[in-house]
């Protein structure tokens, strides 16, 4: 790199414009809309931020990227930013993204992994079968906003703490809504983000589930037993 100094800077505007990107549920996998217009915000970021679009029938991700589709999600009048593979390997590098197929991994290959980005060349550890990636920087954050939810509506402890993913899904969706004006617009979180979510309470020993918790969740069409599952906060 012949400027050290830019490229850091150019990395760090990129991490947190996807992340915040990511956030919004403008980086899902839900087809985009056609080429975005100009955005009438005056900083950097926000004009940016407003050629990403899309128009989700559900609620998109707000917890994955799909490496697969960002390029699409970026386009603007025919150009994509240069650099954009060195800014997601460096994101892989320093944990902000996780492929989803490591996420779910046991912690020993889990491990193994989160050492082979650190150890091998750049670019070669981050092009592996996962194209869909976890955004972990929002997790604590989404994680404890749901938790306050929870324990805000306890009456009774014995029965309240025990629900169907499903049930999950539609009770705490709003917490991963991006914005109030969009509440109104979803009845549930994205399952995979449901998924990604309850890996996480787990982990943490915030909750404890029966359900079969994987990178590749059953879609809405074909979840009914799989959901049937319990979960225990």
């Amino acid at each position: 790199v012949d400027n050290p100094d830019g490229y850091k800077e150019a990395v760090e505007f990129w991490t947190r414009l996807l992340s915040r990107a990511c956030q919004r549920g403008l980086l899902s996998t839900t087809a985009p809309r056609d080429s975005a217009t100009d955005s009438d915000n005056e900083s950097e970021e926000e004009d940016v931020l407003g050629r990403i679009r899309n128009a989700p029938v559900d609620m998109p991700s707000v917890l994955t990227v799909d490496r697969r589709l960002l390029t699409l999600r970026l386009v603007f009048r025919g150009d994509t930013p240069m650099g954009l593979d060195s800014v997601l390997d460096e994101m892989l590098r320093t944990g902000v993204l996780v492929p989803t197929d490591d996420f779910f991994a046991p912690p020993l290959r889990r491990w193994a992994n989160w050492l082979a980005t650190r150890l091998l060349p750049r670019g070669i550890a981050s092009r592996g079968p996962s194209a869909v990636l976890v955004a972990t920087r929002s997790l604590p954050e989404v994680a404890a906003r749901v938790l306050a939810a929870h324990r805000s509506c306890i009456s009774c402890p014995l029965t309240d703490n025990i629900m169907s993913v499903d049930e999950f899904r539609r009770a705490y969706y709003r917490a991963l809504v991006p914005d109030e004006s969009s509440k109104s617009k979803y009845t549930a979180m994205n399952i995979t983000d449901a998924h990604i979510l309850l890996k996480h309470l787990v982990d943490a020993r915030h909750a404890v589930t029966s359900a079969q918790l994987t990178a590749h969740p059953p879609t809405s069409s074909s979840a009914a037993g799989h959901e049937a599952r319990g979960t225990d906060l």
